[in-house]
């Protein structure tokens, strides 16, 4: 089903702003929408994809109950790189994300990017997650880094770390 011209123009002003102010990569995944975040990306980025970096990811079910149609096995992985592609209107997917680990490797290439919430309110990977990328020669790609207000607790200030004795020794040096 076709967005509503009026929830395509809001998307498109948005990106554009982000674009206008120097944003440069953009995250989404084939399962997002059931595939229309992919589909607004292709066309938002018609004039100037090669300025911008595309980061997808896979492994969710696209079809629920099909076997075949999520995980990380070699199938979906083709499938779903595919169907990304055609859905961006590129030839290229800069960044491709294993959604869900499996742990074994089986030949393929090394992980190269770990992504974390990561955000003012959600820190939990300044303690581990962050020290192993940095350890692993991982880059980290923080999603959620304005935290969803949804998530947020009523109680918690709008500077939850101001103040505190953590937030000097908590924060990453990049």
């Amino acid at each position: 089903m076709a967005a509503p011209r009026w929830w395509r123009a809001g998307r498109r002003k948005l990106f554009d702003l982000y674009v206008e102010h120097g944003g440069d990569f953009i995250d989404t995944a084939d399962t997002y929408t059931d595939g229309s975040s992919e589909s607004l990306l292709g066309e938002f980025t018609r004039d100037n994809r090669e300025s911008l970096v595309l980061a997808t990811e896979y492994a969710t079910h696209r079809r629920p109950g099909d076997p075949n149609a999520g995980g990380p096995h070699r199938k979906n992985l083709f499938a779903s790189v595919e169907s990304s592609l055609r859905r961006l209107n590129t030839d290229c997917i800069d960044l491709l994300y294993l959604h869900v680990w499996d742990g074994d490797l089986r030949g393929w290439s090394p992980p190269v990017a770990l992504q974390i919430e990561y955000s003012l309110i959600q820190r939990a990977g300044d303690r581990d997650l962050i020290p192993m990328a940095r350890e692993m020669g991982l880059g980290v790609v923080p999603y959620s880094p304005t935290a969803d207000p949804r998530r947020v607790p009523a109680s918690a200030s709008t500077t939850p770390w101001a103040g505190s004795p953590k937030a000097a020794s908590s924060s990453p040096t990049w």
